[in-house]
């Protein structure tokens, strides 16, 4: 008989916990924005937050501690983040995790659970998100003794006061601003006007404003029909790259952080062209590079580290002055003189798709360029490249990539190009000129 009892005790927790944790239904008109809601699932009371603080904010649910892969943090505006403490510090796979994303300028609410009355933790968290804009944090303290229905009480007032927030951030187009704003200023030449304007953030270009849209970069003709565009690759470029490598488990979920390395596994021909590759339409609208034609009509001639190139006309000037400065570093610093004469190979148009991809390769229209050094045993340059020898591209650390000198990487990235080694995709001998991409990122 007690047996009995206590299986139909078991089932109707179970039954009760599952009514409980219903999935929330994602809402993506929501006046804060889109939200995620990402949780430490191997921890039941986080999970219960998680689940409610879900349904109030209309977002969708991540577990760090699943398998699933990690949404692309692009699709989100706002990040709302929880884990259990114990001793004052969340789990080690959690802050793996967490330590090895980039929430892109988004902002994040956190929200922590214990099991201990006083475990805080703020101070060993909250360093561990970065990219993000971080709201004020709440401490659930002893939630496994409160009651679910004053757990959610605690809860809901909480998110409610974070989206009231969060709303009024998004209404004032903060991000908006700063992206248009970038683009304003790095592409002088061809952006003539930023402006609020129709609620909303928006540049003129060739006698036409595109507006922001939520980050999909449209032109005003467009707007009826926003579903149409893809939301823009700008990400957040780190200031310097990790000198490990990437660990297993949930850390690697972070490898589906950016729709811009999101490719097939199949190698692809350098060579090749899809006509109906996917495309960066904004790109190729600032940049004037919309067909074979019509990029090969904005490319020049361009002399650079003794190598003629072909190179969008955009980029001749940055290229002076990168050519002129390392040059003169190389007259004092044996490492930049070393790797000066390491370099082989310089090129830069190629009217082709992304190696192993139907995307179009930025070589496409011109603004990226690679300098190949000369192999060295043991040491990788492209983790596609390493991928076909049968190495795990993903446990290659930093001092086995064959990379130029970091003093190097810092004239190009002052000049307004991003590098490619910088990327969890690493790409060590690929520059490629995105000035908005570094005045959004430092």
């Amino acid at each position: 008989m007690k047996k009995t009892l206590v299986i139909i005790a078991i089932t109707g927790a179970a039954l009760c916990v599952a009514g409980c944790l219903r999935e929330p239904e994602a809402r993506t008109d929501h006046p804060a924005g889109k939200s995620l809601v990402m949780y430490w699932g191997k921890d039941r009371d986080t999970k219960r937050a998680a689940y409610r603080i879900a349904h109030h904010a209309g977002a969708a649910l991540f577990d760090i501690a699943g398998k699933e892969p990690f949404p692309n943090p692009l699709d989100f505006d706002n990040f709302f983040i929880g884990a259990p403490l114990a001793g004052g510090a969340i789990p080690e796979p959690a802050a793996a995790f967490l330590a090895g994303m980039d929430f892109f300028d988004g902002y994040a609410a956190l929200f922590w659970t214990s099991r201990k009355i006083g475990e805080t933790g703020r101070t060993s968290a909250a360093p561990l998100i970065t990219g993000a804009r971080i709201l004020g944090e709440q401490d659930f303290q002893g939630v496994h003794l409160m009651s679910a229905e004053a757990l959610e009480r605690i809860i809901g007032s909480w998110a409610d006061s974070v989206l009231a927030d969060l709303a009024s951030r998004h209404a004032a187009g903060l991000r908006a601003e700063y992206v248009i704003k970038a683009f304003a200023h790095a592409y002088p030449d061809r952006v003539t006007e930023a402006a609020f304007r129709d609620n909303d953030w928006a540049f003129r270009m060739d006698a036409v404003w595109y507006y922001y849209a939520g980050g999909r970069l449209i032109p005003e003709a467009e707007l009826k029909n926003p579903a149409a565009w893809s939301p823009q690759q700008i990400y957040r470029y780190s200031p310097e790259p990790s000198l490990a490598a990437a660990e297993a488990g949930p850390l690697s979920a972070r490898l589906e952080a950016s729709r811009r390395f999101r490719f097939s596994a199949a190698r692809g021909g350098r060579g090749t062209v899809n006509s109906a590759a996917k495309r960066y339409p904004f790109y190729e609208d600032l940049l004037e590079t919309r067909t074979h034609a019509e990029s090969f009509s904005q490319q020049r001639s361009v002399k650079f580290l003794g190598y003629t190139i072909t190179a969008h006309r955009i980029m001749a000037e940055p290229l002076a002055r990168v050519e002129q400065q390392i040059l003169t570093m190389a007259k004092t610093s044996a490492a930049v003189s070393a790797w000066l004469k390491s370099v082989y190979s310089v090129s830069c148009w190629n009217w082709r798709n992304i190696l192993g991809s139907e995307r179009r390769s930025y070589h496409a229209y011109g603004i990226a360029v690679d300098l190949q050094m000369r192999p060295r045993a043991g040491m990788e340059t492209y983790w596609r490249w390493t991928a076909e020898k049968g190495i795990d591209w993903r446990s290659v650390p930093r001092v086995n990539r064959l990379e130029p000198p970091s003093a190097v990487i810092r004239i190009f990235e002052e000049n307004g190009f991003v590098w490619g080694g910088k990327w969890p995709w690493y790409d060590t001998m690929h520059f490629e000129y995105r000035p908005e991409i570094l005045l959004l990122s430092f």
